[in-house]
């Protein structure tokens, strides 16, 4: 599957498919943390009076909050394509990425939860996370 971005990422998509599963769902937490930061400071910043400055830096912001949802709903789909369901995770954007996810030969069914076995890391439940 190729990917191609509307805004400047530091990585490609297949470059993502590279990272190993921590790697990418500690990015996706670090940008969900930031997201939140961002979105709050644009609503307090909304809150003051109107001028040139504040609308280009409300521009700006918009500009990397649109760039750091792009970046989840990558690496949510890196995470897809590598069989880890992230759907009803806390992985996920509000905005859900496409469906690219075929069913992984190593799925298996525990009673009634779903469960896999990703690379050499374990079995990895419903919310993406692994099982100790």
């Amino acid at each position: 599957m190729e990917y191609y971005p509307k805004h400047p990422q530091p990585f490609s998509f297949s470059d993502a498919l590279k990272f190993d599963v921590a790697t990418i769902t500690e990015e996706i937490t670090r940008l969900q943390n930031s997201l939140r930061h961002l979105n709050r400071t644009q609503d307090e910043l909304r809150a003051y009076s109107d001028g040139p400055e504040l609308a280009q830096v409300l521009r700006e912001n918009e500009a990397v909050i649109a760039s750091q949802e792009e970046r989840v709903s990558m690496l949510n789909m890196a995470l897809i394509e590598r069989g880890v369901v992230t759907s009803g995770s806390h992985y996920e954007l509000t905005i859900q990425p496409p469906a690219v996810a075929a069913v992984d030969e190593q799925q298996e069914i525990v009673g009634p939860t779903r469960r896999m076995v990703v690379d050499n890391l374990g079995e990895v439940d419903d919310d993406g996370g692994i099982v100790l």
